[in-house]
């Protein structure tokens, strides 16, 4: 989306660009800028307006381009228009044909070396404008120096310090600027740290209640998912493999479950599946969907795993009786409570045997 807009922003330049340069051709004063540089930069603007009306991927093309074409255009007409004619004379002349278009054309090269170049390299591309003005400049001043006359030097190294004053500051900012988006990627990185779980990659107890605060799902079901036995494997095979088995069921459930539901990693060999906007009974069919999947999937080391699991809809509340629930369809519970729901009916399914879904 930013080159897209970086790529309209410049089309719009172009054409606002053509105009000037157009009306400057046909109306200005019959000089090196009408003859010459204009023409140049109405050439350029065509091509580069081409090119980005023809695909967004010639932006930078035209970025990079269009820095060094206008610089090398811009200090020809300053080596042109104080080296040349009346001006090879008149510092007066001279320092016309210097300021203020070109200084002001150099500050704009500036600037634009820290839009169109990562920061540590438009340090350095940035000072080539001034520099390079500065030598032209001074290879017409300093004779007059030599002669007594250093006016004209004294301003023309005024004017450049404040380019190199302007490059500095401009380095600066693009570097605050760096270390602030550095700063929102650690901290991004951090905050999918403490949401996710690093095993698996997906969410954990702290992510899945933010996922679900800012979804703000009210109509849902929860699945509650364990797999059977799995100290055993663990024991058996060693935590390496455990772990690798943790990762397939991620997996599996990945595949199992919709693409709005809202997975975690409740803790050990527990899992939780958040369904919004789904029936009990779609609920249901994912987790015997899911538990016939991994009940035949081919884990590691020739494993076979199963898994109980519990289920509860809209309507579940936690109570003393014999299975701990009782349907209240009056009622509309929290997130909190449909999970604790089905987690009693997941030990609901251990109680039965293990590999069901209660």
């Amino acid at each position: 989306m930013r080159v897209e807009l970086r790529r309209r922003v410049y089309i719009g330049v172009a054409l606002i660009g053509i105009v000037m340069c157009v009306v400057e051709t046909l109306t200005g004063a019959p000089d090196w800028r009408s003859h010459v540089t204009y023409p140049l930069l109405t050439c350029y603007l065509i091509i580069a307006l081409a090119l980005l009306v023809r695909a967004v991927r010639y932006v930078v093309v035209v970025e990079r381009t269009g820095f060094w074409f206008v610089l090398a255009v811009w200090l020809t007409e300053e080596a042109v228009g104080m080296l040349s004619g009346a001006a090879a004379d008149d510092p007066a002349a001279a320092w016309a044909a210097l300021s203020p278009m070109i200084l002001l054309t150099m500050a704009l090269l500036v600037v634009l070396a820290y839009v169109w170049y990562p920061t540590r390299a438009a340090l350095w591309v940035s000072l080539v404008p001034p520099l390079a003005s500065t030598i032209i400049g001074l290879v017409r001043y300093l004779p007059d120096a030599a002669a007594g006359d250093s006016s004209y030097l004294r301003m023309l190294v005024e004017a450049e310090l404040y380019l190199f004053v302007t490059a500095a500051f401009v380095f600066l900012l693009a570097t605050n600027k760096d270390l602030l988006a550095a700063s929102r990627l650690e901290t991004d990185r951090l905050r999918q740290l403490a949401n996710q779980d690093a095993l698996t990659g997906l969410s954990n107890r702290r992510g899945l209640a933010g996922l679900l605060d800012a979804a703000g799902a009210t109509e849902t079901s929860v699945v509650s998912v364990d797999i059977d036995h799995f100290k055993q494997v663990n024991d058996s095979f060693g935590h390496d493999v455990g772990d690798a088995v943790l990762v397939e069921v991620a997996a599996l459930m990945r595949l199992a479950a919709p693409a709005d539901a809202v997975l975690a990693r409740w803790g050990g060999e527990e899992f939780v599946i958040v369904l919004p906007a789904a029936t009990r009974a779609t609920a249901y069919e994912l987790a015997e969907r899911l538990r016939v999947m991994l009940a035949s999937h081919p884990f590691p080391e020739g494993i076979q795993i199963t898994a109980s699991f519990g289920v509860a809809g809209q309507g579940d509340t936690v109570d003393g009786s014999d299975d701990g629930l009782v349907p209240d369809p009056a009622e509309r519970p929290g997130i909190d409570q449909l999970i604790r729901a089905a987690d009693q009916r997941l030990y609901l399914a251990k109680g039965r045997g293990r590999n069901t879904v209660a």
